[in-house]
């Protein structure tokens, strides 16, 4: 059964402000039984090459990405959707957990 730390982090003088906040937010969530949301795979990056020559955007779309996870491919890439690609490139995708 996983056990997740979470923490709450200000400067040691502000520390009694927030104090209620932190332990307000920790205490509030609940036990998870859904087994819907227990028994899920995280999503995989995979490292994939490139065929042909053209923008990132081109790049990822033949790669299969779909048009709303373009952006967040490009930050994940560390590139702007516009920027040229050349063939043979290595790009980082998202894969479903299986």
């Amino acid at each position: 059964k996983p056990i997740y730390v979470f923490h709450g982090i200000s400067s040691q003088n502000l520390f009694r402000k927030y104090e209620a906040s932190f332990d307000n937010t920790m205490r509030r969530f609940k036990d998870l039984s859904d087994p819907a949301r227990i028994d899920v795979k995280p999503d995989r990056i995979i490292v994939r090459a490139t065929r042909t020559d053209g923008s990132l955007e081109t790049a990822l779309r033949s790669l299969g990405v779909p048009n709303e996870r373009l952006k967040e491919l490009a930050l994940l890439n560390g590139k702007e959707l516009n920027e040229p690609i050349a063939a043979n490139t290595l790009l980082k995708v998202v894969g479903k957990g299986s």
